[in-house]
């Protein structure tokens, strides 16, 4: 199950990645993504513990893009961003709404960005 989850939640950033890579080109569009990350997850501490180690990522994020240097190489910066974009889209692959389980997805790519960040 762990796998399907871990091979779910790579698929879903790959998806993204080629919007992260643009919005990486331009610091105001990322801490925007940033700052709204960090306003939803405000809220979403109360579901499930795995979104506390979001600001985590958010930090990793934030000092590639003030240094321009991190312990993660681009590509998985660029993943770990668009795990966060994949945080605050309104439409995902299990609604938020879905009673139980409408996390599920979300707490899935969180997961495998904390992976590929090594946190």
């Amino acid at each position: 199950m762990q796998e399907f989850e871990e091979l779910k939640a790579k698929k879903i950033i790959e998806i993204i990645s080629t919007k992260s890579r643009e919005i990486l080109k331009e610091k105001e569009k990322v801490e925007s993504v940033l700052e709204k990350v960090e306003e939803k997850i405000n809220k979403l501490k109360k579901v499930d513990v795995i979104f506390e180690k979001v600001n985590d990522l958010v930090m990793v994020v934030r000092e590639y893009l003030n240094n321009g240097n991190s312990k993660l190489s681009s590509q998985n910066i660029t993943d770990v961003l668009s795990a966060l974009i994949y945080l605050l889209a309104p439409m995902d692959a299990i609604p938020d709404s879905v009673p139980d389980i409408g996390y599920s997805d979300d707490i899935a790519v969180i997961k495998y960005a904390l992976k590929i960040a090594k946190i």
